[in-house]
């Protein structure tokens, strides 16, 4: 009885391998996830100009108000749609703790610049002063948009 570790049955697999196989298959796919998620070229200025129409109908009469706010949450909801048409997968959260920050961070942003363009409307001042706050955010959408996608491949697990 030198050795009491029981050797597999002839024919058996080795379960080591196919705990090893197993990975190799998750590692696979989590590439071949980051790879999907990919955001194309077109998403981030849509959506930086949907943000930007929702945010100047502020400065609008009512009417005006609703509708570039009925039209930009519509665009947004397609605009998902056509990101999730294309690359088959929807993303509704970050995957790690630096896109959380760079999806607080664009909040923070946005919620910033739809105050300050509140300020401007209900101020009486010119509502060109609104560019000062929409033009960044709209930067901000791209840029931090990116920066999002990019820190999600990279956050996705096993990736």
């Amino acid at each position: 009885m030198e050795n009491d570790i029981p050797s597999p049955a002839p024919g058996a697999s080795d379960p080591a391998a196919g705990a090893r196989d197993a990975l190799a298959s998750l590692e696979a796919d989590a590439v071949h996830l980051a790879d999907r998620v990919i955001t194309p070229w077109w998403y981030h200025p849509i959506l930086a100009v949907l943000v930007a129409l929702i945010m100047t109908g502020l400065l609008l009469p009512p009417f005006g108000t609703a509708a570039c706010t009925a039209t930009g949450i519509l665009g947004m909801v397609l605009l998902m749609r056509a990101y999730g048409r294309v690359s088959g997968v929807v993303i509704t959260q970050a995957a790690g703790p630096r896109g959380r920050a760079l999806l607080w961070a664009l909040v923070g942003i946005l919620a910033a610049a739809f105050i300050a363009v509140v300020v401007i409307a209900n101020s009486g001042a010119s509502g060109w002063w609104a560019a000062l706050a929409i033009v960044p955010t709209a930067v901000a959408v791209i840029v931090l948009g990116r920066r999002y996608d990019d820190s999600l491949r990279r956050e996705l697990p096993l990736a």
